[in-house]
């Protein structure tokens, strides 16, 4: 998906409904601390999916949480 301009929760939950259109599994995404991933309006989107699309956080930035910091 390409998107002229700012990504706000509308952008994304647009982006949700392409991704999740037509898959027999559930799809993990992996999100990070961006506002408009932890948004109320995104996380209620998700919700209504019914487990067809699981959101998991990266921690904030640590390296010593982070191996991939290292290399």
């Amino acid at each position: 998906m390409v998107v002229r301009g700012a990504v706000d929760t509308g952008v994304f939950i647009e982006f949700f409904k392409r991704l999740v259109r037509g898959s027999p599994r559930k799809i993990v995404l992996i999100c990070d601390g961006h506002p408009v991933h932890r948004a109320r309006k995104t996380a209620t989107f998700v919700g209504s999916l019914q487990g067809a699309l699981q959101l998991f956080f990266l921690t904030p930035h640590s390296p010593g949480l982070n191996p991939d910091e290292l290399a």
